[in-house]
Order: structure tokens, then C-alpha cells, then sequence
């Protein structure tokens, strides 16, 4: 859809960027113009959703059930108050919909309007008016509009950290969990966040990753987790990947049966698994040296993995906590935070190639014959982050 823009996308988007706004962008069509009606595409629709403005996911179908936002329409000298419909449709299986009120005496079919969103409202600004662009570039209304809610958006950063620095001073504190998580999840409890299962950020769209400081060698900390394209991997499986290369262990007394290890570019780990990544298909394979033979394991879209890392760390709290043990219970204290913006998805395949990002393979099999996956964990060396993510803050709580 935005391929039918009036305007050139890469020519605004420095509009955005310069000032570290989050934003999504739309582009009504002739037909949908004429109707009042407009695909909600899944860019807007994630946008919407980590910005805590509406979740078409969890929405019912029907007109009972739509959902109205308060938005400005951005002019060159106003803001024009008005509201977005949100909602499903009983028909065309309940395709996502979005609409602005107002937005004919605002736009015309193909304009490129862009959405931002601030305190659970959005703001639409028409990038094709050349009146827009010209109070923008010189620094009068809309641009006024724009550094406004710039400063709205560092609030949240700023405001996430004000309670990180409370919960330091509560110095060494219980963690809700046993195991690797808890560091993570007693955090996430101090802050008033509920655990769940969704890819997206954890505080009003920034995301929060959590780890240990350990003694000598820094640990690595999570980037994503995310599982092979099974469906091009020539077949393997969960199952036929530990199986074939997984190994017998001791756990807590008794035998099991794993697949507990590190895998990175170029280099052959016990279990003889190594990435390579292929440039020109733009993946990263698996591969395994047997007897100095290579043979293929399975694979990720490299453009999968940069989307993931755009979406899951548009913005990022890297939190460290020192840990201690007492009576078999672990105590965390959270000491400092390394706060990141925008990451540099264009290197990520350069990353792997160089060992810098590394991926764990958590599984084993159950009693029952089942997997047990805790998933496929991209990891990278906190040393290496700045290399990832541009101008990241250090803050010691």
C-alpha cells in the first residue's frame, strides 16, 4: 500500500528519526477514500499495539465492539481535534480497519500520512501537503508539534527510570522464581507488570532485559528468541533436531536427554553445530561438521531476524542486578541500566559472521517422548551492544 504514495517515503523519514519519534505510516487508497473505510496494515497494526493504543488481536468482530481514539489531524497552523475508529468488521473475516474522522477535508487518495502516538492519543500528519513539510523545515508549527511530542516520548524513558531507581533502594530483594528467569520476572514484579507471553515491550513500548553481573567474563544478555523456518529446513523438526544431535546428561540425579548449547558463526561447538550465514539468500544456516563433512541442519531469514530486532528493541532498558544466595534463596538488587534506541539492523548479518551474536538451542525431551523447547535464544556480549545500538546511556541507579 504505501508503494502507491504521492511521496517518497525515504525523503521524510528523517522527520521522524532526528527526533526519536516512533512512527507508522498509512496511505488511503482511491477506493477505500470513497468508502470511509481503510486497512489497518500490520506495520500501523504492531505500531498501535506497542504504543498501547489498541490491540486488533484481542478485538471482537462487529460494530458493538469498535474502539474510538482521540486524534489531531496536524495541520500547518492547527490541530484539528478529532477521533480514529479501530475495529472488525463481520465480513471479510474480520480484516483490521481503521478510519479517521475528518480525514477527507484533510487528505486526498495517496497522500502519505503518518501516524505518531502520546499519552493513548495519535496525531496525523499529511506529508504530502508541501504546507506541512514547509513549517516542518522551517521550524514553525508543525515542527513545534513534533519536538513536543518528542519530549512527551522521553518521558516514558524517564519516568521507567525514576522507578528503577526505587527499586535499587530497596537494596537486595527476593526473586518471585527459581532459575534463570527470575532475575527478569522479579523486576518485571517490582515494576507492576504482569507476566505473559507477547513478543512486545514490556513498558509502554520499551522493552526491559534483565541479567546478573557476574565476576571475570561478562555473561551474554537476550536479544529475542525466535525458531527456525521449519518449513524450509528440508523437513527437520524440533524433535529430529535433538534427537540427532542432542546428547545423554545427568539433571538433578537423573539421566536426560539434551540439547543445552551455544552455536555461532564459523565455529564447530562440541555437538559439531556452527552457523554460516549466505549472503547472497540472505539467511543464516545451521550447518553440522561431521568427520569434516558439512551437513545442513536448518535455517533463518535473515530479514526475519532484522524485523524482529526493529520490533522487539525500538527501545531498550538493558538492566544488570547483583545477586546473592541466601538459605537457597536467591535476592536480587538492580544496580544500573544501559538505555538504547534505534538498533542498526543493516549490520546483523556482519554480527553473526563475526561470532559477535549467538544463538542457544534450550530443549530436552520429557518423560513422555515430548519436546520440552524453551525456545531459540539470540544472544549477544553486553561489550558489543554499542556496536548494535548507536549512542546507548549508561545509568547507575
Amino acid at each position: 500500500m504505501l508503494s502507491m504514495s504521492d511521496k517518497n517515503l525515504e525523503s521524510v523519514l528523517d522527520i521522524f528519526s532526528s527526533r526519536g519519534l516512533d512512527v507508522s505510516f498509512l496511505v488511503p487508497t482511491i477506493t477505500g477514500y470513497k468508502k470511509s473505510i481503510m486497512d489497518a496494515i500490520a506495520p500501523l497494526r504492531n505500531f498501535l499495539e506497542i504504543k498501547g493504543i489498541h490491540n486488533f488481536f484481542e478485538q471482537e468482530q462487529g460494530p458493538e465492539h469498535k474502539v474510538m481514539c482521540p486524534t489531531f489531524l496536524v495541520s500547518s497552523e492547527q490541530k484539528i481535534e478529532t477521533h480514529t475508529s479501530l475495529y472488525r468488521p463481520l465480513t471479510k473475516q474480520g480484516d483490521p480497519r481503521i478510519w479517521v474522522n475528518g480525514i477527507k477535508k484533510y487528505c486526498k487518495p495517496n497522500n502519505l500520512l503518518a501516524f505518531v502516538a502520546s499519552e493513548g492519543k495519535l496525531y496525523v500528519f499529511n506529508l504530502s501537503d508541501e504546507d506541512v513539510i514547509r513549517s516542518i523545515e522551517n521550524k514553525m508549527f508543525v515542527a513545534d508539534v513534533l519536538n513536543s511530542l518528542a519530549e512527551e516520548d522521553s518521558k516514558i524513558a524517564n519516568e521507567l527510570l525514576g522507578k528503577l531507581k526505587i527499586i535499587h533502594q530497596l537494596g537486595f530483594v527476593e526473586s518471585v522464581t527459581h532459575g534463570d528467569t527470575g532475575v527478569g520476572m522479579t523486576c518485571e514484579s517490582l515494576l507492576g507488570i504482569e507476566p505473559n507471553a507477547s513478543k512486545q515491550p514490556d513498558y509502554k513500548g520499551i522493552e526491559i532485559k534483565c541479567s546478573r553481573k557476574k565476576q571475570g567474563q561478562p555473561n551474554r544478555v537476550n536479544l529475542y528468541t525466535q525458531v527456525p523456518d521449519w518449513k524450509n529446513s528440508n523437513g527437520m523438526t524440533a524433535h529430529t533436531l535433538i534427537t540427532k544431535y542432542g546428547y545423554w546428561s545427568e539433571d538433578r540425579g537423573s539421566r536426560r536427554f539434551n540439547l543445552y548449547c551455544t552455536v555461532e558463526a564459523n565455529r564447530p561447538n562440541p555437538q559439531g553445530l556452527f552457523f554460516r550465514v549466505d549472503v547472497e539468500k540472505d539467511l543464516l544456516i545451521n550447518y553440522c561438521r561431521k568427520d569434516g563433512v558439512d551437513e545442513y541442519v536448518a535455517q533463518w531469514s535473515l530479514k526475519l531476524l532484522r524485523d524482529r530486532l526493529l520490533e522487539k528493541h525500538k527501545e531498550t532498558f538493558w538492566v544488570k542486578a547483583t545477586s546473592k544466595i541466601e538459605d537457597d534463596k536467591e535476592f536480587f538488587r538492580y544496580d544500573s541500566v544501559v538505555h538504547t534506541k534505534k538498533p542498526t539492523a543493516s549490520i546483523l548479518g556482519h554480527l553473526f559472521d563475526s561470532g559477535i551474536i549467538t544463538m542457544d538451542y534450550t530443549m530436552h525431551i520429557k518423560d513422555n517422548g515430548k519436546v520440552r523447547d524453551h525456545g531459540y535464544i539470540f544472544k549477544i556480549k553486553p561489550k558489543h551492544i554499542n556496536m548494535l545500538f548507536p549512542e546507548p546511556a549508561e545509568y547507575i541507579l
